[in-house]
């Protein structure tokens, strides 16, 4: 929940803004994606990016990413990769490390040798 109020001409006008947990992770999955795009989309055309995917090919962490593989795959795999390191032994991390092995290390290789206690992320 959010709360702001502002005066405007003397009068008092205040909003609040109700999002359910859902909403708000979604929020940040999407912020997330969208930031990765910024920060990372050089590496979309790097040769290790590239061999990567052929690695891990046919498998794409999801339909975006495997329809659009030169634009999205790094930020929706990017997302996967935090999931990993934020909480290496949920089930899902086991169906991500399983599906994108290659990948993964590609973001390990970038994200760990400098970042990692900055972040909070067990590398």
């Amino acid at each position: 929940k959010q709360w702001y109020q502002r005066r405007v001409r003397g009068w008092k006008q205040s909003m609040s803004i109700n999002l359910s947990d859902r909403m708000i992770n979604l929020s940040y999955k999407v912020l997330i994606h969208e930031a990765a795009h910024g920060v990372l989309g050089l590496i979309e055309d790097s040769s290790k990016w590239r061999a990567a995917q052929q690695l891990d090919s046919p498998m794409f962490i999801s339909t975006y990413a495997r329809d659009n593989p030169n634009r999205e795959d790094v930020a929706e795999s990017f997302l996967t990769w935090l999931e990993v390191r934020l909480n290496p032994t949920s089930a899902q991390s086991g169906v991500i490390k399983a599906s994108i092995p290659h990948r993964l290390a590609v973001f390990d290789d970038l994200m760990c040798s400098g970042y990692p206690s900055t972040l909070g992320i067990k590398c």
